[in-house]
């Protein structure tokens, strides 16, 4: 049962990486930079503005899946001792 916890932490902190990582590319980079498999990309390069909504759901949906995945390595694997 703790390896299968541990794996779902360990997919859930990935998943929190990678939605951070997008955040920051959608504060980061404007809209006819971002590639082209993202949401609010924009083909014409005359679009310059940046996806600051996206940004802030990214990283807000990154904070709290690295907050449940730390949840859920820390009481992934309970020890019993033997008196």
């Amino acid at each position: 049962m703790g390896s299968g916890r541990t794996f779902l932490g360990v997919i859930i902190l990935l998943v929190a990486l990678l939605a951070i990582a997008a955040g920051v590319m959608y504060f980061t980079m404007s809209a006819h930079n971002l590639p082209s498999f993202m949401p609010g990309h924009v083909a014409s390069a005359t679009a310059t503005g940046h996806r600051t909504k996206r940004g802030w759901a990214g990283v807000g949906a990154g904070v709290i899946l690295l907050i449940i995945s730390i949840a859920v390595l820390a009481t992934g694997r309970r020890r019993r001792y033997r008196y």
